[in-house]
Parts: C-alpha cells; structure tokens; sequence
C-alpha cells in the first residue's frame, strides 16, 4: 500500500520498506541499550515522558512524507525500547513477591497479544493486486496509528 501511495517501482519498494522497518527495530536496539540511564531518574518518570514521546513519534508517521515515517518510526522503537526496560525493571520492584510469576507471564502474554492485533491489522488492507483500492486507501494511518491508542 505504502508503494502505491508513493508510486515505488518493486525494487524502490523492497528497499523502503526495508527502511521503514529497520527504523523502527534500529530504534528498540537504541532505546534498550539507552533504558538504563533513563530510568535512573524514575522508572514511573521515564515511562510517562517516553509515552508522551511515542505519541509525537506515531504523530510523525501519519504524513506521507518518507522521511517523517522513517524518524517517527525510530523515535517510536526507541520509546518501545526505553519501555522494554523500565516496566518490567518497575514491576519487579512494586509487584509482591508471591505474584512475580503470575506478573511475568501477563506481560509477555499482552505483548504477544499486541503483536497478534498488529498482524490481524494488516487483514483489512486492499488486495495486492488492486493497485487503484491501494492509491485511494488511507488504511495505513489506521495501521501507523494504532500505538497511539495503546
């Protein structure tokens, strides 16, 4: 869809796409490896500044503009990564002990669950080989916006 919309031949899609993706997996790297520093200044701090960031991050990737969805989707993977390690650094220092492992495995279990939400998303996208259905959708907002209101 997003080649249709900008009108990418395949080899210019495969490679921005690529892009768009690997912005977004470039950022958690960054965003975990920084996590640590960040939440030295308060784990409930840092995940209350880094959602406001992910905001604006999501924000950036409803322009069709290449550049804005590339950065939006780095700054958004740097907030994912900031929140890979201050949550379950907080829930480890707030839940009970008793409750540890029934906490560990609700959190991987919403995480799978967001996944899945992301994949069954893509359901709703015109067919592939529906080239005027793809120009005139504006589905991938829905898509690029769906962390906005998680």
């Amino acid at each position: 869809m997003i080649r249709a919309k900008f009108g990418w031949d395949k080899e210019e899609a495969i490679l921005y796409n690529t892009i768009i993706s690997s912005a977004a997996v470039l950022g958690i790297v960054t965003g975990s490896l920084a996590g640590g520093k960040f939440i030295t200044k308060g784990r409930r701090v840092a995940i209350i500044v880094f959602n406001v960031f992910s905001a604006m991050a999501t924000a950036l990737t409803m322009w069709l503009n290449f550049p804005a969805i590339v950065i939006g989707r780095f700054f958004y993977g740097f907030c994912c990564g900031v929140f890979s390690v201050a949550g379950p650094k907080m829930l480890d220092e707030t839940v009970p002990i008793q409750l540890n492992s029934t906490f560990g495995t609700a959190t991987n279990t919403f995480l799978s669950g967001g996944i899945m939400i992301a994949i069954l998303l893509g359901v709703f996208l015109p067919a592939g080989d529906d080239y005027e259905a793809q120009v005139n959708t504006n589905y991938w907002r829905v898509i690029y916006g769906a962390p906005f209101f998680c």
